[in-house]
């Protein structure tokens, strides 16, 4: 079984990284990284949990057009 690997955009709201996480049961988290780079800058607080992985990663990737 091969592993499949996602590209996250960066945050949405501060542009830090963002972190893929599998949560208890069968559902997937994407959280802004920011408090992994550094405790001096404090997170902004952004996640999304979806029910897979793909929904997960493609509602976080998700950016709003500037036409509306």
């Amino acid at each position: 079984m091969k592993k499949e690997r996602y590209e996250l955009k960066p945050c949405p709201f501060c542009g830090a990284g963002a972190h893929l996480f599998k949560n208890y049961g069968d559902s997937y988290t994407v959280m802004c990284g920011r408090k992994y780079i550094s405790r001096k800058e404090p997170h902004c607080g952004a996640s999304i949990m979806m029910p897979t992985r793909e929904k997960a990663v493609k509602a976080w990737n998700r950016r709003e057009s500037k036409n509306g």
